[in-house]
Protein backbone atom coordinates (compact mmCIF):
# COMPACT_ATOMS: atom_id res chain seq x y z
CA UNK A 1 0.00 0.00 0.00
CA UNK A 2 1.31 3.48 -0.32
CA UNK A 3 3.62 3.28 -3.30
CA UNK A 4 0.94 4.54 -5.79
CA UNK A 5 3.12 5.91 -8.56
CA UNK A 6 6.02 3.07 -8.30
CA UNK A 7 3.47 0.11 -8.89
CA UNK A 8 3.58 -1.44 -12.61
CA UNK A 9 -0.13 -1.72 -13.20
CA UNK A 10 -2.04 1.51 -12.88
CA UNK A 11 -4.04 2.80 -11.80
CA UNK A 12 -4.01 0.84 -8.41
CA UNK A 13 -7.61 0.82 -7.37
CA UNK A 14 -9.71 -1.09 -4.73
CA UNK A 15 -11.97 -3.67 -5.39
CA UNK A 16 -10.90 -4.46 -8.94
CA UNK A 17 -12.21 -7.96 -9.82
CA UNK A 18 -9.87 -11.07 -9.56
CA UNK A 19 -7.72 -12.06 -12.66
CA UNK A 20 -8.55 -8.69 -14.26
CA UNK A 21 -5.27 -5.60 -14.57
CA UNK A 22 -6.43 -3.47 -12.11
CA UNK A 23 -7.80 -1.48 -14.41
CA UNK A 24 -10.04 -3.89 -15.69
CA UNK A 25 -11.49 -5.67 -18.78
CA UNK A 26 -15.02 -4.53 -18.62
CA UNK A 27 -16.51 -1.81 -18.69
CA UNK A 28 -15.20 0.84 -16.18
CA UNK A 29 -19.13 2.01 -15.37
CA UNK A 30 -19.63 -1.63 -13.97
CA UNK A 31 -17.17 -2.36 -10.69
CA UNK A 32 -16.13 0.08 -8.09
CA UNK A 33 -13.73 2.20 -9.20
CA UNK A 34 -13.84 5.27 -6.42
CA UNK A 35 -10.54 4.88 -4.60
CA UNK A 36 -7.73 5.35 -7.17
CA UNK A 37 -4.86 5.30 -5.09
CA UNK A 38 -1.78 6.34 -7.61
CA UNK A 39 -1.20 9.95 -6.23
CA UNK A 40 -0.96 8.28 -2.36
CA UNK A 41 3.41 8.06 -1.20
CA UNK A 42 4.76 5.84 1.42
CA UNK A 43 5.78 8.31 4.10
CA UNK A 44 9.60 6.91 3.88
CA UNK A 45 11.63 3.82 2.05
CA UNK A 46 9.21 1.01 1.12
CA UNK A 47 11.52 -1.28 2.21
CA UNK A 48 11.42 -0.39 6.14
CA UNK A 49 9.32 -3.25 6.43
CA UNK A 50 9.11 -2.20 10.42
CA UNK A 51 7.59 1.31 9.37
CA UNK A 52 4.25 -0.55 10.11
CA UNK A 53 5.36 -4.56 10.61
CA UNK A 54 6.19 -5.52 14.45
CA UNK A 55 10.20 -6.70 13.94
CA UNK A 56 10.31 -9.96 11.62
CA UNK A 57 6.40 -10.35 11.57
CA UNK A 58 7.14 -10.01 7.75
CA UNK A 59 9.24 -13.00 7.11
CA UNK A 60 7.74 -16.15 6.01
CA UNK A 61 9.06 -18.15 9.02
CA UNK A 62 7.01 -21.76 8.78
CA UNK A 63 5.99 -22.72 12.80
CA UNK A 64 6.54 -19.32 14.10
CA UNK A 65 2.77 -18.22 13.90
CA UNK A 66 3.52 -14.72 12.32
CA UNK A 67 -0.05 -14.65 10.54
CA UNK A 68 -1.95 -16.36 13.97
CA UNK A 69 -4.98 -17.97 14.21
CA UNK A 70 -7.25 -14.05 14.35
CA UNK A 71 -6.20 -13.02 11.05
CA UNK A 72 -8.64 -13.69 8.21
CA UNK A 73 -8.30 -13.75 4.79
CA UNK A 74 -9.08 -10.43 3.13
CA UNK A 75 -12.67 -9.72 1.44
CA UNK A 76 -12.96 -8.41 -2.18
CA UNK A 77 -16.50 -7.97 -3.63
CA UNK A 78 -17.53 -7.44 -7.67
CA UNK A 79 -19.65 -4.72 -7.77
CA UNK A 80 -22.20 -3.90 -10.21
CA UNK A 81 -22.90 -0.16 -9.84
CA UNK A 82 -26.45 1.41 -10.79
CA UNK A 83 -27.58 4.96 -11.11
CA UNK A 84 -28.31 5.09 -7.00
CA UNK A 85 -27.51 1.16 -5.93
CA UNK A 86 -24.46 -0.99 -5.71
CA UNK A 87 -24.79 -4.84 -6.19
CA UNK A 88 -22.59 -7.26 -4.80
CA UNK A 89 -22.23 -9.89 -7.47
CA UNK A 90 -19.43 -12.31 -5.69
CA UNK A 91 -17.44 -11.79 -3.13
CA UNK A 92 -13.76 -13.57 -3.04
CA UNK A 93 -10.81 -13.87 -0.36
CA UNK A 94 -7.17 -13.97 -1.28
CA UNK A 95 -4.74 -15.65 1.48
CA UNK A 96 -3.11 -13.39 3.45
CA UNK A 97 0.33 -14.82 2.49
CA UNK A 98 -0.87 -14.02 -1.37
CA UNK A 99 -2.33 -10.79 -0.42
CA UNK A 100 0.52 -9.15 0.91
CA UNK A 101 3.01 -10.37 -1.96
CA UNK A 102 0.37 -9.21 -4.72
CA UNK A 103 0.25 -5.63 -2.92
CA UNK A 104 3.07 -4.56 -4.55
CA UNK A 105 3.89 -7.30 -7.22
CA UNK A 106 0.67 -6.42 -8.32
CA UNK A 107 1.50 -7.91 -11.38
CA UNK A 108 1.64 -11.75 -10.73
CA UNK A 109 -1.96 -13.58 -11.47
CA UNK A 110 -3.96 -15.25 -8.58
CA UNK A 111 -6.24 -18.46 -9.15
CA UNK A 112 -9.53 -17.79 -8.45
CA UNK A 113 -9.74 -19.73 -4.93
CA UNK A 114 -7.27 -16.75 -3.95
CA UNK A 115 -4.83 -19.15 -2.69
CA UNK A 116 -2.19 -19.49 -5.34
CA UNK A 117 -0.19 -17.44 -8.27
CA UNK A 118 -1.07 -18.81 -11.70
CA UNK A 119 2.45 -18.73 -12.52
CA UNK A 120 0.81 -16.10 -15.23
CA UNK A 121 1.37 -12.44 -15.36
CA UNK A 122 -0.04 -9.41 -16.63
CA UNK A 123 3.29 -7.92 -17.78
CA UNK A 124 4.75 -9.99 -20.38
CA UNK A 125 8.86 -11.02 -18.85
CA UNK A 126 7.40 -10.83 -15.14
CA UNK A 127 5.96 -14.31 -14.72
CA UNK A 128 6.33 -15.98 -11.56
CA UNK A 129 9.70 -17.92 -11.64
CA UNK A 130 8.81 -20.51 -9.63
CA UNK A 131 5.62 -21.38 -11.91
CA UNK A 132 2.03 -21.52 -10.16
CA UNK A 133 2.78 -22.11 -6.74
CA UNK A 134 0.27 -22.68 -3.99
CA UNK A 135 1.01 -20.43 -1.04
CA UNK A 136 1.51 -23.25 1.22
CA UNK A 137 4.48 -23.72 -0.83
CA UNK A 138 6.13 -19.86 -0.93
CA UNK A 139 8.44 -20.51 2.03
CA UNK A 140 10.05 -22.97 0.11
CA UNK A 141 11.69 -20.10 -2.28
CA UNK A 142 10.55 -16.86 -0.04
CA UNK A 143 10.82 -18.38 3.39
CA UNK A 144 13.61 -17.37 6.08
CA UNK A 145 17.23 -18.00 5.73
CA UNK A 146 16.09 -18.78 1.59
CA UNK A 147 17.98 -17.52 -1.33
CA UNK A 148 14.89 -14.79 -2.11
CA UNK A 149 14.11 -15.18 1.08
CA UNK A 150 12.20 -11.68 2.11
CA UNK A 151 14.61 -10.54 4.44
CA UNK A 152 17.27 -11.27 1.64
CA UNK A 153 15.68 -9.39 -1.18
CA UNK A 154 13.57 -6.77 0.69
CA UNK A 155 15.16 -6.12 3.74
CA UNK A 156 18.59 -3.51 3.59
CA UNK A 157 20.11 -2.45 7.15
CA UNK A 158 18.39 1.08 7.32
CA UNK A 159 20.28 3.28 9.60
CA UNK A 160 17.89 5.12 12.72
CA UNK A 161 18.41 8.79 11.04
CA UNK A 162 16.82 6.60 7.57
CA UNK A 163 13.89 5.61 9.24
CA UNK A 164 10.65 6.81 9.11
CA UNK A 165 9.77 9.26 12.74
CA UNK A 166 6.54 7.43 14.24
CA UNK A 167 5.47 6.61 17.44
CA UNK A 168 7.14 4.40 20.07
CA UNK A 169 5.19 2.04 21.87
CA UNK A 170 4.82 2.78 25.59
CA UNK A 171 6.07 0.02 27.20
Amino acid sequence: IHRGEDLTIKPYELYSPPGLPLGGTSPKDLFERANDFAEVRFPGDVRDCEACHLPETFILDPGRGILGNGISPPTNRKIIRGETTKTITETFHTSPIISVCTACHDYLVVNEAGDALTGDSLIEGKEHGGGPQHESDCVECHGAGEPLGVEEVHLPPLSPEERINRPQPIE
